[in-house]
């Protein structure tokens, strides 16, 4: 049986990323995807919802990627296979190992709260590999 997944990746102190892989019943499993910008005092958001394409930037290169692959399935464009469900949970093996992140499996609420939100933005920041 295919779960539902939530994550949120910390992409900077202020930058969030959230993918939300989830199956109703017998439909295809989908994929929605949304980022999240603070105010610099983090009492709320100055951007969030279908921003990716601003987010995303070159800077944060692995999970732009990952959007980018699997954007034509974003929203329920396109249905998606079991056999993509799995590789996209695969996909998202790169982003546990770049970013620091908030994971649910098999949720039955909204999503996480502001201030779970608030708690992982203040983590240090992973930091980057070069290579």
């Amino acid at each position: 049986m295919l779960k539902n997944i939530h994550v949120v990746f910390q992409l900077s102190k202020t930058k969030l990323f959230e993918v939300n892989l989830f199956r109703y019943g017998n439909r295809p499993p989908r994929i929605n995807s949304w980022c999240l910008v603070f105010e610099k005092n983090k009492k709320d958001f100055s951007m969030g919802g279908q921003c990716q394409e601003e987010v995303l930037i070159s800077r944060y290169k692995t999970a732009r990627d990952f959007y980018e692959k699997w954007k034509p399935y974003h929203l329920g464009g396109l249905s998606l296979t079991d056999e993509q469900y799995v590789e996209i949970k695969s996909d998202l093996n790169s982003l546990y190992e770049k970013y620091n992140y908030r994971y649910y499996e098999n949720f039955y609420k909204n999503g996480f709260s502001f201030e779970e939100l608030v708690e992982l933005s203040d983590l240090e920041v992973k930091k980057r590999i070069r290579r």
